[in-house]
């Protein structure tokens, strides 16, 4: 949400030398009562004294300019922008130099900045800041720009070198923008820090004795708005949502991890998916934050051929994170799941597997946006079925997994990457799927809005079972995917996905091609 205060910024006095510069000298009368009228602030006088001159040929720039002020006092933005357009073109017509033709041109830069006509308004406030008129006015509103534009580079240069001027209500207001730039950069410790200053700041200059109540007015406000945003930084928080999927598999039993993968068993089914979870966190600000999460999910197969492919999972996990603001921090995670599947034969629900999960990750922010990150892993995983199947068969095992990733994720309309490395070491108990596996993954967000959101990811993984007693056997996994999220209210969203998965592999068996297509609302709080 954009920071909303009402910013007064300042601007060169355009009459300052011009109130009695020359006129036709049949106008001096009545020019000299508009000028009264003008400095009274009787705005409708002005105009009707002005109006006959204005009809007439011979008007100058001098009754333009008053004529344009007015009318902007008015907020007649049009007919401002008409006259200021007129005096342009009436002074370059005389070959004046650009330090005369800058003033108007800045009047111009504003109103178009306020009808959104990025384009324009930037190559005029580019142009003041080149001729030193008006440049931190200018910076301020080019950061604007680049807010709405999620241009954000762009709106940290400008707002930081606005922050740094003498100017004390928009230094202060740019430092509430600029945490705005951090927080959509993923960014939080900077983004912290800005609103920091801006109270810190604010605070200060409202000890300062003879203030004018404006500045008090505006001071406040900034406190008001810094204190808003860190009040939540401060608090412990409980978190989590439920979320109803309906999706349609055409190869549920498709597992290169399963004995029951097989090329030829391609059984499809409807789905529908009960998704829930809840947390707890501890204040972001703390030098120790810890999260802890539940998240269940369960679905239901309307194939009947396809329900002992029903299962209920329960993940449970706790995240201990030191300096979570710092742009570099590290952590621990340890958690279980525990995954119960639906026994047709029986028709009961079963335990069908146990893991348990512990392991460091670390993360490291950089000022150009991008971060690197991973994570290593031990994960123990208890299958129950193992008992009924021969030896070779079991797939418990000791695993470890390590993750390496690089991101850029500034919230930018279009392009925000990641490129992740895993690989896992699957040790299993009996010998067919004991296995080594690396995968590469690409995926991009793009916000097209504040509410929608597009997921495109492509990842390639091979996996070596280099144990099996009827030698080796290799698989290539080829997965795309598509993620539409289109947000409906402020926490409710409709989610949608389509996975394509291609398995190919040197035993035949275990070729198989699997398609998901999910639609969906959930819910947060």
């Amino acid at each position: 949400m954009r920071t909303t205060l009402s910013l007064a910024y300042f601007l060169i006095p355009l009459l300052s030398t011009t109130l009695w510069a020359a006129v036709p000298t049949e106008f001096e009368p009545d020019y000299a009562e508009a000028i009264l009228a003008f400095h009274d602030r009787n705005y409708p006088e002005v105009i009707r004294i002005l109006s006959p001159m204005l009809e007439k040929e011979t008007r100058s720039e001098e009754l333009l300019e008053i004529a344009a002020l007015t009318y902007k006092y008015l907020g007649q933005e049009k007919k401002t922008e008409k006259l200021y357009g007129e005096i342009l073109q009436l002074l370059r017509t005389r070959n004046v130099s650009p330090l005369d033709l800058i003033p108007y041109e800045f009047e111009l830069a504003v109103i178009q900045y306020r009808n959104k006509k990025w384009t324009e308004a930037e190559r005029m406030f580019k142009r003041a800041i080149a001729l030193q008129f008006n440049e931190i006015p200018s910076w301020f509103f080019l950061g604007i720009i680049a807010m709405d534009k999620r241009d954000w580079a762009t709106a940290e240069a400008s707002f930081t070198t606005v922050s740094q001027s003498p100017n004390l209500e928009l230094a202060l207001s740019s430092r509430l923008y600029l945490a705005q730039v951090y927080a959509n950069q993923n960014s939080q410790a900077r983004m912290v820090n800005e609103y920091v200053m801006a109270y810190d700041q604010a605070r200060g200059e409202l000890k300062k004795k003879e203030l004018k109540e404006e500045d008090k007015t505006m001071l406040g406000k900034v406190l008001k708005v810094a204190e808003k945003a860190l009040k939540p930084l401060k608090k412990h928080t409980v978190f989590g949502g439920i979320g109803l999927v309906s999706s349609y598999d055409t190869n549920v039993f498709s597992d290169a991890t399963d004995t029951s993968a097989s090329g030829g068993t391609k059984k499809a089914s409807l789905k529908e998916s009960l998704q829930a979870s809840l947390g707890y966190a501890s204040p972001l600000v703390d030098e120790w934050q810890f999260v802890l999460s539940y998240r269940g999910n369960g679905n239901k197969n309307f194939n009947a051929e396809t329900l002992d492919a029903q299962f209920l999972q329960n993940d449970l996990a706790l995240n201990l994170t030191h300096a979570p603001l710092e742009s570099s921090y590290l952590g621990l995670k340890v958690g279980t799941a525990y995954l119960f599947q639906y026994v047709s034969a029986s028709g009961n629900w079963e335990p069908y597997e146990l893991q348990l999960i512990a392991g460091p990750y670390w993360r490291t922010q950089f000022s150009n946006g991008w971060a690197i990150g991973g994570q290593a892993n031990l994960n123990r995983r208890s299958l129950y079925q193992d008992s009924a199947l021969d030896a070779i068969y079991h797939r418990s095992a000791n695993e470890i997994e390590i993750k390496l990733n690089t991101q850029q994720d500034n919230h930018a309309k279009f392009f925000n990457p990641t490129l992740e490395l895993t690989g896992m070491l699957r040790p299993t108990e009996g010998t067919e799927y004991r296995s080594k596996f690396v995968q590469l993954e690409l995926s991009n967000n793009s916000y097209l809005t504040s509410g929608i959101q597009i997921l495109l990811s492509a990842s390639g993984g091979k996996t070596i079972y280099d144990a099996r007693e009827d030698g080796t056997r290799s698989d290539m996994t080829l997965t795309g995917r598509f993620a539409l999220s289109i947000r409906l209210l402020k926490s409710l969203q409709w989610v949608n996905d389509v996975q394509v998965i291609k398995n190919s592999s040197n035993v035949a068996l275990y070729d198989y091609a699997r398609n998901v297509f999910s639609s969906g609302i959930t819910a947060s709080f």
